[in-house]
């Protein structure tokens, strides 16, 4: 999925505010009824699941992503401190975040390789496929559900590794 230059450009400019919003609904859309998604997850807005599912006004939904967004930016820097301070890197770590949740946020290659001082191998690590340069095992990334490859889930990867490597000597 190619990132519109304008969520690029608000990235850089605001971080997570405007730009890590924009991003994070670019990637996942907005409904304002309550559906279930690719998983059979129950989800509202822009992929929420942690909310009550009823309808809502665009702008609650948009008032309930601001708030998830910063909320996931500010565990991503905690969680992953040398992502700290560089607006790709958080924007792209918290819309993960966001999608995979905590625990598997935490398990991931691309917080260890952060986690290691290695942040281009953290950024490589959100595409759909990951080849560990230390060991040269290769495996796809978080881009399953069900046994299945879901293309959303590939392009939101390749997003997000895009989104990420521009904070790469930046």
């Amino acid at each position: 999925m190619r990132v519109p230059p304008p969520i690029i450009a608000a990235i850089a400019a605001g971080g997570l505010s405007v730009g890590g919003v924009s991003f994070y609904e670019h990637n996942e859309g907005m409904k304002l009824q309550p559906y279930r998604d690719v998983t059979g997850t129950w989800t509202v807005c822009a992929g929420l699941t942690q909310v009550e599912m009823r309808a809502y006004t665009a702008e609650e939904c948009r008032q309930m992503t601001v708030r998830a967004v910063q909320e996931a930016g500010h565990a991503v820097e905690t969680l992953t401190p040398a992502a700290k301070g560089n607006n790709f890197y958080v924007a792209a770590l918290a819309d993960f975040y966001l999608n995979v949740g905590r625990a598997n946020y935490l398990a991931s290659t691309a917080h260890k390789r952060f986690s290691d001082g290695d942040p281009l191998a953290g950024c490589l690590a959100l595409g759909p496929y990951i080849v560990d340069y230390q060991t040269g095992v290769a495996r796809s990334g978080y881009i399953h559900s069900k046994g299945s490859v879901i293309n959303g889930l590939k392009n939101r990867r390749l997003a997000e590794m895009d989104v990420c490597l521009r904070g790469y000597g930046s």
